[in-house]
């Protein structure tokens, strides 16, 4: 049986908590607060050798609420698509290192799965509910214009772009 990693050197649902290390320039990341508060003397602790190192002031510790999340991704076309000068029909350029272009967002980060959240977490949690569900309907109505009277020619294109965002924001709450 395989023991449970105690950190992570990247936030995620369950791993939100952090200490950052200004010394070694090190975020890590831990499930609970009280596994962060319970490492934090020892991080505190490398600023002292005859003396306290100024830097500790700038040892610091919190909660991760929202990460830059990749939106509204396009999926490079086929080659037969971009012309000589990597250009597609939308002339959205294609360099031949470029599987897709998106941007970036920052969104919320839910709770983990099983949390009892503390009620500002339910909220948080409530409001990222609201904002798939927002999501889902812009979704759903994209893709009810693709091909109807009110397309005005790239119904198909923002459809897509509506569910990769919509997948991006599922993705994220994992």
């Amino acid at each position: 049986m395989s023991e449970q990693k105690k950190t992570s050197d990247f936030p995620s649902a369950e791993f939100r908590f952090f200490i950052y290390d200004h010394c070694n320039g090190d975020f890590t990341y831990y499930r609970t607060p009280e596994e962060r508060d319970a490492a934090s003397d020892a991080v505190i602790q490398q600023y002292l050798d005859d003396g306290w190192d100024e830097d500790v002031e700038l040892v610091v510790a919190g909660e991760v609420t929202a990460v830059a999340t990749k939106v509204n991704v396009i999926e490079r076309p086929p080659e037969d698509q971009i012309d000589d000068e990597g250009m597609d029909e939308d002339g959205r350029f294609w360099g031949e290192e470029h599987d897709y272009c998106c941007n970036y967002e920052l969104l919320p980060l839910p709770a983990a799965p099983g949390d009892t959240a503390a009620p500002e977490q339910a909220e948080q949690q409530s409001a990222w509910v609201e904002q798939i569900m927002e999501q889902v309907q812009v979704f759903a109505s994209a893709w009810s214009l693709v091909g109807g009277p009110f397309d005005t020619g790239d119904g198909l294109k923002q459809a897509k772009e509506e569910k990769e965002l919509l997948r991006k924001l599922l993705e994220a709450s994992r």
